[in-house]
Parts: C-alpha cells; structure tokens; sequence
C-alpha cells in the first residue's frame, strides 16, 4: 500500500571490493588514454587486475570477463588500433 511517498532504495553501505576494482579499472582506462603503452603493458595490467578479483572475489571472475576485460580491448581500439609496434 502506498503512503504517497517516493520509493527509495535501501541503504547498502559501500563495497569496499567494487569501489576497488572500479579505482583499478579507471587508473588501467587512463593510462589506456594518456600514456604510451604498448597492447602487451595493458594486457599485463588486465591480467594483474584479473588475479586481483580472482583473489577478493571469484564469483564475480565472470563478469570481470564480460565487463572489464572487453571495455579495455574496445577503449584500445578505438583510440589506440593495435598495430605491429604496439
């Protein structure tokens, strides 16, 4: 029954994981887009990220792998073509 007052989410406090791994994954985006990397320096950090959440949490590997691991590959790309220098 509704009292008239806006639904509202529950309170969840902070993640302390999520926070993280999103603070990990934006430092890997900007390095991607600010700094002379090789494909293999990123691929290196995205396997470093990837033992990280298979470490803390590895029920959440899978979305690690459709989330993260396809974002970095597509920011690459689409400013950094992989090419045979890189």
């Amino acid at each position: 029954m509704s009292n008239g007052a806006p639904n509202k989410k529950p309170f969840r406090p902070p993640d302390p994981f999520a926070e993280e791994m999103q603070r990990r994954a934006d430092r890997l985006c900007d390095m991607i887009l600010h700094m002379e990397l090789e494909w293999v320096d990123v691929a290196i950090q995205i396997e470093q990220l990837r033992d990280f959440c298979r470490e803390r949490a590895p029920d959440k590997l899978d979305a690690f792998e459709l989330i993260y691991e396809p974002r970095f590959a597509r920011l690459w790309d689409q400013w950094r073509p992989r090419t045979e220098e890189n």
